[in-house]
């Protein structure tokens, strides 16, 4: 697996990616932190804990750090960072409530975000949100309601990408 991240692997950890369809159809992919000495017998018998950052703080994937430090600590973490792109079935409005952020749909240039911003997202389209690389951001993200439809959660918005995003 080619490390992601932007904090320092742990030597004392096995990560590997993972994904399942929840109950409500949405597709979570997520990282699998495990003590290196794991012994498989022992699997059922650790504690575990999922983790995810609270939307808004993407980019200092602090779900993956916590859920590292607790593996290293001999607990099985699976965390979720919610900086992927995704789809939503019946489509969805943002509110920007404060701080600066990011809204791109895909094949389109990103969009800078402030508070008092509305965005309307059309039914299945690709798109990711979230923080601007120095700011915190604070929105709503309003799920429209569609039939036969369900979210989906894709790939990941990769550093390299994020990191060339500027106003």
């Amino acid at each position: 697996m080619t490390w992601d991240k932007t904090f320092i692997k742990s030597d004392n950890v096995t990560i590997e990616k993972v994904s399942f369809v929840n109950r409500y159809g949405i597709t979570l992919v997520g990282d699998l932190y495990m003590p290196k000495s794991l012994d498989n017998g022992l699997i059922g018998l650790l504690p575990a804990v999922a983790v995810s950052g609270p939307f808004g703080a993407v980019k200092e994937q602090c779900s993956g750090l916590y859920a590292q430090t607790l593996a290293e600590n001999g607990f099985i973490a699976l965390a979720f960072d919610p900086s992927f792109t995704g789809e939503s079935g019946g489509g969805q409005i943002l509110l920007v409530t404060s701080g600066a952020g990011w809204y791109q749909e895909w094949g389109k240039a990103p969009q800078s975000l402030k508070p008092g911003d509305v965005v309307h997202i059309r039914p299945g389209v690709k798109h990711w949100h979230g923080a601007k690389k120095d700011s915190k951001f604070t929105h709503l993200a309003i799920e429209v309601p569609g039939e036969n439809v369900s979210t989906s959660w894709l790939e990941p918005v990769l550093d390299d990408f994020y990191n060339t995003l500027t106003d």
